[in-house]
């Protein structure tokens, strides 16, 4: 009993012990907030992805105590469009192309926290090796107005993100020759890429690229660049060097029709077309023809009549790693000298490195030199000065079979429309395939030189205005049923730039469905909205609307999506594969072609 007593009374005592504990941890419950996500960091951005592939997105917390965290795997994500692509945990499939905004949040109701990205999910798949070999460049800077930066070079490309190679530039502070110069690279899926430059004595430079296709070598790749750092704007382009034409040998007994532009002493226009001829041996320039127009002034006071004879001039030795020679044309006028680079035995680039500033091309002609004119309709575009990115004319005109305009319609800088009016005007192609031709419009007289590189496509410089207008004129090639809706079922690289008063750039992937819409991304330099003495840098998503195109190839991208600077695309298509454009309401020109 005794025992019984005293068991009863040791688990008493124990039972009001550890009550007694238990109630003092639950009496006053405590708690206890951590710290909170202040904002989330999300890579990568405005990247892209091939259809049917996946890309790992990661996500990189802030929280209120200062600390950072990878969240990516406990964060909540989404598309914008998951017919498009879709996301698990950070990793994002592609399922058909289009542009889409990918998101990811942390935490509920007012105290989430979001982030998002833009994506191009795309049928292309270019990568670093996308960018391998030898390439010529070209660059067009544009300075405090009306100054201009133009250089051209060549670097070799490792397929792993790195370069090195060589320039010539000339520009306000005169010219500099045999440049070194070093970079790297990164190339997203749909071909756009961001490029380091750093040329020596220079600061470096980022250039934001897109890739297109080299239709002459299948396998490779040209493609157009900007400046993208809010330095400058620029614009320029890449094209794939034939290794075996970096000889002279490649140049020997062939006539190139060539076209320079850039501005003279006083910065006014000045642009300049013409031919010269290689010997035997591709070291002696043995003749050849210029026309000129300084600001209005035709072949230093001679007329549009009178072409300038090129008398002789040298080719020095083309090197045979970066396809750089020294290139020298002697009129009665004097010598001027360039610095040529070899894209292959048919194309040239060309600096000029005297006191006037110049930049241009160099075009194998056909021999024997064409005589006459294919009849046809002919896409017109020209600069100012013959400076890329400096509009001044694009449009159609219509040769018939006895060489005679038939019809033209063109667009001048200004929102000036000019139509070809009666009298017709004819084409005389005379000797070394130079031509020249008056037509009235409704703006006035229409009067222009040309020297033809085949029977369809010729450069061309305007002789009756100060503007040195100057460029390309090239047959039109439609379809078997001519410019359709259907031509436009492609996926299109592009680049364009306005470098005088609206100093705006950008390079761009399109693709067109061929039934009047179009998607894309673009990055975008432009002044900033309200300071425009400041350039800020973007990239942007790009939808479109467009109609049926016209019978001679025109149609109206309208752009609804906003950053891009234009409300409109006007193209010209020159064929299914390529087109020139002009933005409205700015003159941003520029080219599509397909990738």
């Amino acid at each position: 009993m005794l025992s019984r007593w005293l068991g009863l009374l040791l688990a008493l005592s124990l039972s009001v012990a550890l009550s007694g504990c238990l109630g003092t941890g639950s009496s006053s419950p405590q708690s206890k907030t951590g710290p909170t996500v202040t904002s989330i960091s999300l890579s990568p951005q405005n990247s892209a992805l091939t259809v049917s592939k996946t890309l790992q997105f990661s996500a990189q917390a802030t929280y209120s105590d200062g600390s950072t965290h990878d969240i990516t795997s406990s964060a909540t994500w989404q598309t914008s469009d998951s017919t498009v692509a879709t996301v698990n945990a950070g990793n994002v499939s592609g399922i058909k192309p289009g542009v889409i905004q990918v998101r990811v949040s942390s935490g509920n109701g007012a105290g989430a926290v979001s982030v998002t990205a833009i994506l191009n999910v795309t049928s292309k798949n270019f990568n670093k090796a996308s960018l391998k070999g030898g390439y010529v460049f070209s660059l067009t800077t544009a300075l405090a107005a009306p100054n201009l930066q133009l250089e051209v070079g060549s670097f070799t490309a490792d397929g792993n993100g790195n370069i090195t190679g060589v320039e010539d530039m000339n520009g306000p502070s005169g010219a500099a020759k045999d440049v070194s110069l070093s970079g790297n690279y990164s190339i997203t899926a749909d071909g756009r890429g961001i490029l380091t430059l750093t040329s020596s004595g220079q600061s470096a430079r980022t250039l934001r690229l897109v890739l297109s296709a080299n239709s002459a070598t299948p396998g490779d790749n040209n493609g157009a660049l900007i400046e993208f750092d809010g330095a400058h704007n620029a614009l320029g382009t890449l094209e794939k060097q034939d290794s075996s034409a970096l000889a002279n040998t490649a140049l020997a007994n062939r006539s190139y029709v060539f076209r320079t532009g850039g501005l003279d002493a006083s910065g006014h226009p000045m642009a300049s077309i013409g031919l010269f001829t290689a010997d035997s041996s591709g070291i002696t320039v043995s003749g050849g023809r210029e026309d000129i127009n300084d600001n209005g002034t035709i072949n230093n006071g001679a007329g549009a009549a009178n072409s300038v004879s090129v008398t002789g001039g040298t080719i020095s030795t083309v090197d045979g790693n970066s396809g750089r020679a020294s290139l020298s044309l002697t009129t009665g006028a004097g010598t001027s000298n360039y610095e040529i680079y070899v894209v292959s035995a048919s194309k040239i680039e060309i600096v000029g490195i005297d006191n006037d500033p110049a930049i241009g091309h160099a075009e194998m002609q056909a021999q024997p030199a064409p005589g006459s004119i294919s009849a046809g309709g002919y896409l017109l575009q020209t600069d100012i000065g013959g400076i890329a990115g400096q509009f001044w004319q694009a449009g159609q005109v219509a040769v018939d079979s006895t060489s005679h305009f038939t019809a033209g319609l063109m667009t001048q800088d200004g929102g000036v429309n000019a139509v070809f009016v009666n009298p017709a005007g004819s084409i005389t192609v005379g000797a070394g395939g130079r031509a020249t031709f008056q037509q009235a419009t409704s703006a006035g007289s229409l009067n222009c030189t040309f020297y033809m590189i085949s029977s369809s496509k010729m450069y061309l410089l305007q002789t009756n205005d100060a503007h040195a207008g100057a460029g390309l004129l090239e047959l039109q090639a439609p379809g078997p049923d001519g410019f359709t809706s259907p031509t436009l079922n492609n996926t299109f690289a592009a680049s364009g730039a306005e470098l005088g008063d609206g100093n705006v750039a950008f390079v761009q992937q399109l693709v067109s469905d061929g039934m009047g819409h179009v998607v894309g991304i673009a990055d975008v330099s432009q002044p900033q909205s309200g300071n425009p003495a400041q350039l800020v840098t973007s990239t942007v998503v790009i939808n479109a609307t467009y109609p049926a195109p016209n019978s001679i190839g025109g149609v109206t991208f309208n752009v609804s999506s906003p950053g891009l600077g234009v409300a409109a695309l006007s193209v010209l298509l020159q064929s299914p594969s390529s087109a020139a454009f002009v933005g409205v309401p700015n003159d941003v020109d520029g080219w599509l072609v397909t990738q």
